[in-house]
């Protein structure tokens, strides 16, 4: 049965089977909509609604037209009679109506139905009666819309949805920026979400909007509820200082500084960055806590990290928690963070990447690293868009354990804050390292930086801190005095003293050393809870609710109690981050104390126990890279030595791919290097400890097979690390070794890495007999251990190795069948990048057999994944090639289109492979254009990236853009710059890329060249 769609609400569509139907006037259009909605009319009412102008007997007749020229549209009796004076739908025919939805369904469903108003922008002339009708049912809809959606907000308000309830509200504000209800409602949200800022800009947003269009103040309901926020928001931020769990004593001056920079932040009044300098114990980390406790949320966003020392020496560290704090952020706030951008990060920072993310591949097979400076602006850009709406505090706790990465990151977040939306608050001890004086020198220069010393209280602070801190307890001046003497004014010597006063009547002051002090601060502790503070003082850092019950293995209220006696007593304190419960030590000297009071055997237990909890939390993806510094410290501290170097290898390879490809699937032959000295230095490093660890293993367990995989898995890396360097004997060395092994082993998966590293070898040398050795092997492999998803990355390699032979009929089959197994696979979306590479290589066989018009739409299907999967190379090759295909064909509007997108891709994120390409096939079209002056500049570029790659065929595309621009110049009898640039002449730059391309299958441009000096010839 034919079905018939109609979208009412919104501009005008009507579909026939899906097909659009168009009307040839629009009188019959009108009638048509009319009937829609009505369903049945009679005569008379039509002619009086369309052509109550004219005489009835031409009314009539125009009337009988325009039903006839609906059913002609349609080609169906749509329209029916059932009596003379009557016209209605044919109720046998199915008709699907967007406003039916819109009238009959319930929530979210029938707002969607709601496109916009009724018959948006259409318009008839002389039928000022259907003008009426129409005005009067969009006016009818647009009210239902608005009572609709306030139904929803209250639904979503009571649920506690505020984020929808918010969405909604900006509906209707939209659609009346005067409706007064509708402001009161956000801010009714806005106060329940705490976003006091927002309350008061849409409530000042109203009073300009009011008196700028009608010149009036708003209603009285509106300001007496903004006020009523306005006094709460004092209240509420008042009550959540005042209620802080922690004792905090003094510090005003320093909160004093602290708050008016936070100030000047949120008032764009060039704050500054803060770093909190004290000695250990002196109350820095308090500090930091107690200011950001005090700062509304509403206003800005701050992320904290500590950094550690037992992860002094691993890269990045610190900034995992940052970017899981700023996803979370991302995500609740729907900011728009660009795929691509979030892919370039996610290479570093797995959790800021987006869930379901594809893997990807290189469109070339030509191995391209973004370089970390890249991935490093990236992050810095990431920072801008979020800071441009958005005030951010950036906290650091004990900066003095950070690595140099990580300090550079942060010095360049800070010096690109040209906004001053961003500020670092860090505490760091006295005695740091040289590298935090060199930063904070350099931050100094800048004067972007302060520094906020805070030092031990004087008697007169000691003695009124003991006061407030104890004040049930009458203690005498004299105790009080031995107290400042004893502890000379240093905080946590204070507050661990009165502890221990507090929990034991019998304690004597009579020890100054801090571990006397401690150890009579847990003279009281239960037998239960001295128990988990020895396990949670073998974790570094933070230990979760679940991990310290499950290594304790006591029932749920047993541990609860416990967990509240350490509370009480201040020993240990809560995090919540989302839904998950934490701990921590109120003080890290607490928990150097505990762990150094355990015996050697129960520390190695604790450390093997906890190692093993944490080995259970690994997904097999990307994420698992943040618990490899926490398994290392681990097993090394519980002297499991080949698990320890199991970890090792495994973070020595995320090291790597700091500098990886932009395709991770690929592998590393003729990497474009980039050198970072913190990377260099940190990965050779380890390289040296992970080399003298696997020989003392394998000297300890000869005949263990696990031992093997280990070394098979350190080959790898060598091989990818020598490939990297350029050493590619040495490499290919590795890679011969590390099969070899896999097979011994049947650790097929490892064999099948080594053949593919063999293969992209071979796709750069052009090796093409080497190539279809190592694919056959691997084909072998695969068919009988592997995946469906390898087979198709092995069919679509082996179409790109006919295509190199220059048998392109069955380089496309088999590239063809690879597209199919990849449409196929159960986890398609795994492999969708690759059908992105298969295009491609498509495009290029059908490029270099002059099939430009084909070429380009498979290009184009190959672009339109790059873009949704958020792949940059593949989109800068993929629109290069484009480009180069549609200047070849002499659509050379369509190459500019290209050519611009890939030149503007490769500048923003440093990338290499094809760039002389795109840049040499632009200065060609500008030459065309008459603009020479501009061409010379993308011209150079042309030839430095030509001469960074080293290719043949890109050597040899520059030798023929630089003839064509020649000659081009000669026809023209231009005089520019760019014709003293040239300085040979156009039969050697004919002949020098003759040279480069003659043993290149499918090089074209050779005809192009000879067409060239032919035409010289001539003339």
């Amino acid at each position: 049965m034919t079905l018939i769609s109609a979208k009412l609400l919104g501009t005008p569509i009507v579909r026939k089977d899906k097909e659009d139907v168009v009307f040839p006037y629009g009188k019959a259009e009108a009638l048509f909509y009319y009937m829609l909605v009505k369903k049945r009319s009679s005569r008379d009412v039509l002619v009086d609604l369309f052509w109550s102008n004219i005489a009835l007997t031409s009314a009539k007749k125009n009337l009988r037209n325009a039903v006839y020229i609906i059913k002609k549209v349609f080609n169906e009796e749509i329209l029916i009679s059932p009596q003379r004076t009557i016209v209605e739908l044919n109720s046998e025919m199915d008709f699907e109506l967007d406003i039916d939805r819109f009238l009959n369904d319930c929530g979210d469903s029938s707002i969607k139905a709601y496109s916009g108003e009724f018959l948006e922008g259409f318009f008839v002339k002389d039928a000022s009666c259907f003008e009426e009708w129409m005005l009067a049912l969009r006016n009818q809809y647009r009210d239902n819309y608005v009572q609709k959606l306030y139904k929803e907000i209250e639904s979503f308000s009571k649920n506690k949805k505020w984020n929808e309830a918010e969405k909604y509200s900006n509906k209707i504000i939209d659609i009346d920026p005067f409706d007064e209800n509708a402001y009161r409602v956000q801010m009714k949200l806005y106060d329940e979400m705490g976003k006091y800022n927002k309350c008061i800009n849409i409530y000042n947003n109203l009073v300009k909007l009011l008196d700028k269009e009608l010149s009036i103040a708003p209603d009285i309901k509106t300001t007496e509820l903004f006020e009523r926020i306005v006094r709460n928001k004092t209240v509420k931020q008042t009550l959540s200082k005042d209620q802080s769990k922690e004792f905090f004593y003094g510090r005003d001056k320093e909160i004093s500084i602290l708050n008016e920079n936070y100030y000047k932040l949120i008032n764009n009044n060039n704050p500054k960055s803060i770093i909190i300098l004290g000695e250990a114990g002196i109350g820095k980390s308090k500090l930091l806590n107690r200011f950001l406790e005090s700062i509304s949320e509403s206003d800005s966003y701050y992320f904290i990290s500590n950094c550690y020392q037992a992860e002094e020496k691993f890269l990045l560290k610190p900034w995992n928690n940052i970017f899981q704090q700023l996803s979370t952020m991302t995500e609740n706030e729907r900011l728009d963070i660009p795929v691509m951008l979030r892919k370039i990060v996610g290479q570093i920072f797995p959790t800021f990447i987006l869930k379901n993310s594809s893997d990807d591949v290189n469109l070339t097979e030509k191995v391209e690293s973004l370089s970390y400076d890249t991935i490093e602006k990236t992050i810095v850009e990431i920072f801008k868009r979020i800071s441009k709406t958005n005030k951010i505090i950036l906290a650091f706790d004990d900066l003095q354990w950070i690595d140099s990465m990580s300090l550079a990151l942060l010095k360049n977040i800070i010096l690109s804050n040209k906004n001053k939306s961003i500020i670092v608050i860090a505490t760091c001890r006295n005695g740091h390292g040289e590298n935090i004086d060199n930063f904070l020198a350099e931050m100094g220069m800048y004067e972007t930086i302060r520094k906020l010393n805070i030092d031990r209280f004087n008697k007169k602070e000691t003695i009124d801190f003991i006061t407030k801190m104890m004040p049930d307890h009458k203690l005498p001046n004299k105790t009080k005095d031995i107290i400042y003497s004893e502890t000379e004014g240093n905080p946590l010597f204070i507050v661990e003293l009165l502890n221990s006063m507090k929990d034991n009547d019998k304690f004597k002051l009579m020890t100054p050393k801090l571990k006397d002090v401690l150890r009579n601060r847990f003279f009281n502790v239960s037998k239960e809870g001295r128990k988990i503070l020895n396990i949670a003082s073998a974790f570094f850092d933070k230990v979760t609710f679940e991990d310290l019950q499950q290594i304790t293995l006591t029932s749920d209220l047993e541990f609860i109690e416990v967990i509240e006696e350490l509370q009480s007593k201040y020993l240990i304190k809560e995090l919540i981050e989302g839904n998950k419960i934490s701990f921590v030590f109120t003080h890290q000297k607490l928990r150097e104390f505990i762990y150094s009071q355990l015996s050697f055997s129960k520390r190695r237990l604790l450390h093997n126990k906890i190692a093993d909890l944490l080995e259970k939390q690994l997904k097999d993806d990307s994420t698992d890279s943040i618990l490899y510094s926490r398994l290392i410290y681990h097993y090394y501290s519980a002297g499991n030595k080949a698990l320890e170097l199991k970890y090792r290898i495994k973070n020595l390879d995320g090291y790597l791919n700091l500098c990886h490809e932009v395709f991770p699937v690929i592998d590393d032959t003729n990497r474009i290097r980039h050198e970072n000295p913190y990377l260099k230095k940190e990965f050779t490093s380890e390289l040296s400890k992970i080399s003298e660890l696997l020989r003392e293993v394998e000297n300890n367990n000869k005949y263990d097979e696990n031992i093997k995989f280990l070394e098979i898995s350190f080959l790898h890396i060598l091989a990818r690390y020598y490939i990297m360097k350029g050493e590619y004997d040495t490499g290919l060395k590795k890679t011969n070794e590390m099969i070899e092994k896999s097979l011994i082993l049947k650790d097929y998966e490892s064999a099948l890495k080594g053949y593919m590293k063999i293969i992209y070898y071979c796709i750069n040398t052009r090796n093409n007999m080497l190539m279809s050795e190592n694919i056959r092997k691997a084909f072998k492999i695969t068919k009988k251990h592997g995946q469906r998803g390898q087979i198709g990355i092995l069919l679509r390699l082996k179409g790109l190795q006919k295509i190199m032979e220059g048998k392109y009929s069955e380089g496309e089959r088999l590239l063809k069948n690879s597209i199919n197994i990849f449409r196929t696979v159960e986890d398609k979306e795994k492999y969708i990048s690759n059908i992105a590479a298969s295009h491609n290589y498509i495009g290029d066989s059908k490029r270099y057999r002059k099939e430009f018009k084909q070429a380009i739409a498979h290009y184009e299907k190959a672009i339109v994944i790059c873009e949704d999967k958020g792949l940059i190379g593949g989109l800068a090759v993929a629109n290069t090639n484009a480009g180069q295909a549609a200047y070849d064909k002499g659509d050379f509007e369509k190459a500019k289109v290209y050519l611009q997108k890939a030149i503007t891709l490769y500048q923003q994120f440093d990338l290499v492979w094809a760039r002389s390409t795109a840049n040499g096939f632009y200065t060609m079209l500008l030459v065309r254009e008459g603009k020479c002056d501009e061409a010379i500049k993308y011209l150079k570029n042309a030839e430095k990236f030509s001469d960074k790659v080293k290719s043949s065929y890109e050597k040899g595309l520059m030798y023929r853009v630089k003839a064509e621009i020649s000659m081009l110049i000669e026809k023209k009898n231009i005089k520019c710059k760019l014709s003293q640039y040239l300085n040979e002449s156009i039969h050697e730059y004919c002949d020098k890329g003759i040279a480069y391309l003659e043993d290149i299958n499918g090089s074209y441009e050779i005809e192009i060249l000879k067409e060239i000096r032919n035409y010289l010839r001539k003339i």
